[in-house]
Formats: structure tokens, C-alpha cells, sequence
């Protein structure tokens, strides 16, 4: 969309935003008047015919002050997030009928991820901030960005963007965590991610996890300690802070991370503290949050003590019944709890398929796994 067509669309959306229906020139010297009395804006209805493409431009003019003005009239910050509102919207308008019952998991969003096109994913960002989504529509988008993670080979571009804005980081960032490709790529990518990050924030704890996960897995005997040590210096009172503001995935991940640590190395007093605080945490917390660290505690696998795996069955049974979305924990907990206690009643083998039927995309970060699991429980 050229910058004339720009501008004559944000005049119709202060038309429609202000009950304004013909574009002709009495309604530009309605809307004139209409924003003089109500925005306190002095914009006169030739000007506003211009922008509208109802007067050609007779010379070059610029009206970069006036944009910023009526883009704020019309709910935007300025003109530039306007712009980029409509450019992330046409991208994410899609062009048959499939795509348009799915908006989110367009082609566009896994090209961007698998080509490193970060203007787009800039936009996507931004069109999300700006209109919010649903349950469906997150798992969808996500679900597509890791599609294209798969196929990329250079993919820390990707993940370092998807770690330096705030939307993103909530909404995708901690929660698609590619476990089927813990060991390869995402693995990798966190792991360089992870010497970008100096400052102590909820991005550099959740990228050291991970990448501790990843030096573990690959028998990396050197760095695997040495990136232990580095969490554990991490304090109480700044994860209690963190879970105060609800930011449970890298909480859960720290959890894991040092249980299996100390476990390992026989420290066991460290452990017994750590197991009892994400005990207390568990407890209070609401259902869907609670499941994520249940399910985090349950990955440390066959070293838990039983002492330790009948707590987490017991508030698994009670926490589980009230999961509202965070399906893919709740599913991958059961499994773990059933596998560790030799038990398949934990969690019913129906109610897993109906969920993996129902949100697909939630479950593309463990897909593989979960069937590895269930066969191991079911059959």
C-alpha cells in the first residue's frame, strides 16, 4: 500500500470512527469541525480532502505533523504505528479461504520465521500488541513460528528477536519451547542466545535453562557444571518477584534445572530446599501455573526421590482437574507421573487424544515425545 492509499484509509477509519459514511467534501468539513471541537485538532477540510483522495496533490506536500495528529484521533500512538498496523495487517490478511479461517498460521508467519524476516515478524508483533488474541490464534502463530525455526539454518536471529520485545516474550518466546528439538537447533540457538545476555531478567534465566538442558543432553561435562553454578547464584527473593508478576515458565525452568543438579551431584539438602520452595509455590498458585511447574519438576525423571514423585502425583490429581489452558503440561506431567510410578491412571489415554485433536498446535513443541510416552504408558 502506497503512502496516498495509507493515508486515505486512516481518513475512513476517523469517518467510521466518528459515524461519517459518504466521502465527499461536506463530510471533510464535518469531520473538520469534529475534530476541532472534540480533539482540539485544527485540520482543514481541504487538507483532509487531500489526505482522503479527494483532491489531487497540485504540489509535493508533506503533512508528517498533521498524519502524527490524527493518527493519535484515531487511537494510534502516532503515524508510524499506524503504518505498521496496516502493514502487519495486509500481510496477515490472507488470500483464499483456508487461510482466512486461519489468520494466524499463514505462510508469511513461517516464511518469516524459517528466512529470518524480521521486519514481519516487527509487524506481527505489533499487530498482535495492538488487537490482542485469542487461545486458538496464539497457538496457531506459535505454532507456525516454530514450523519455520525447523527449517532455519541461522535461526538465533529469530529466537533473538522473539527475546527482545514484551509481547513476544510472553506470548511465545517462554511458552513454545521446541522440546522434539531440544538437542539440535533450539538447543543451539539458546545456548548463543544465552552469552548475548549479561543482565539478570527473566529472558537470560529462561535462555541459561535451557541451554543448561541442551549441554546436558549432549554430554557437555565441561559447560554443564559451570552454567549450574551460574543458577544457582540466582536468588529466592528474584524469583519470588517473578512469580509475583506471573512469569512462571523461567521459574519452573530454574526449578528443574537445579533439582536435577543437585540430585545429580548428591546435595541433597540444596535439593530437599529447592523441591519444598516449588512445593509452596504449587500449592498457591492457580491451576494453569501450578501445572507448568508440576510438569517441569516431573521432566528431572527416574532421580526424583519417591518422596519427592508421590507430592507432585498427589497435586497433580488435584491441580490438573482445573486446567484451563495450559493443555501441553498438564499432558506431558501425566505421562511423566505415570511412566515413574508404573501407573496408567494418572491421566486417561481419550482425554489426551481429544486434546492433542482439538489444539494441534499447542502440542507441535512435543508432539513426538508425547506419542513416545504414551506408547510407553498404553501399550
Amino acid at each position: 500500500m502506497d503512502s496516498e492509499a495509507l493515508n486515505a484509509l486512516l481518513i475512513k477509519r476517523l469517518m467510521v470512527k466518528n459515524n461519517l459514511h459518504s466521502l465527499d467534501y461536506g463530510t471533510m468539513d464535518k469531520l473538520s469541525d469534529i475534530l476541532k471541537v472534540q480533539y482540539a485538532i485544527s485540520v482543514s477540510p481541504t487538507t483532509l480532502s487531500r489526505l482522503g483522495g479527494l483532491r489531487k496533490h497540485e504540489t509535493k506536500k508533506y503533512f508528517g505533523f498533521t498524519l502524527d495528529t490524527l493518527a493519535k484521533a484515531a487511537d494510534f500512538i502516532n503515524y508510524e504505528q499506524f503504518r505498521n498496523f496496516v502493514f502487519a495487517k495486509e500481510s496477515l490478511l490472507l488470500h483464499n479461504n483456508t487461510e482466512i479461517a486461519l489468520p494466524f498460521i499463514s505462510q508469511y508467519t513461517l516464511q518469516a520465521a524459517s528466512n529470518n524476516d524480521i521486519k514481519y515478524l516487527e509487524s506481527l508483533s505489533k499487530y498482535v500488541a495492538d488487537t490482542g488474541y485469542s487461545f486458538d490464534m496464539y497457538n496457531l502463530l506459535g505454532g507456525a513460528l516454530l514450523n519455520g525455526l525447523r527449517t532455519n539454518k541461522r535461526p538465533l536471529k529469530v529466537l533473538d528477536f522473539m527475546s527482545s520485545t514484551p509481547i513476544m516474550i510472553d506470548a511465545f518466546f517462554e511458552s513454545f519451547v521446541d522440546i522434539d528439538y531440544i538437542s539440535s537447533y533450539y538447543g543451539q540457538g539458546m545456548t548463543l542466545l544465552s552469552k548475548k545476555l549479561k543482565e539478570v531478567n527473566r529472558t537470560y534465566l529462561f535462555a541459561n535453562c535451557v541451554a543448561l538442558l541442551y549441554e546436558k543432553r549432549n554430554g557437555l561435562t565441561i559447560d554443564y557444571p559451570k552454567r549450574a553454578k551460574k543458577l544457582g547464584e540466582i536468588s529466592i527473593d528474584y524469583l519470588n518477584k517473578l512469580v509475583i508478576d506471573n512469569c512462571i515458565f523461567p521459574v519452573a525452568r530454574w526449578i528443574q534445572s537445579m533439582l536435577e543438579y543437585y540430585l545429580q551431584t548428591g546435595d541433597i539438602a540444596k535439593s530437599d530446599l529447592i523441591f519444598e520452595y516449588a512445593f509452596e509455590k504449587v500449592t498457591i498458585l492457580p491451576s494453569d501455573n501450578a501445572i507448568i511447574i508440576i510438569n517441569q519438576i516431573s521432566e528431572v525423571g527416574e532421580i526424583l526421590p519417591t518422596n519427592y514423585l508421590l507430592k507432585i502425583r498427589d497435586l497433580y490429581t488435584l491441580k490438573s482437574e482445573q486446567v484451563t489452558h495450559e493443555f501441553d503440561s498438564m499432558v506431558n506431567a501425566g505421562l511423566n507421573i505415570s511412566i515413574l510410578l508404573n501407573n496408567n491412571k494418572i491421566i486417561k489415554e481419550k482425554n489426551i487424544e481429544t486434546l492433542m485433536t482439538q489444539y494441534p498446535y499447542q502440542f507441535i513443541i512435543c508432539k513426538e515425545s508425547i506419542m513416545d510416552k504414551m506408547n510407553r504408558v498404553y501399550n
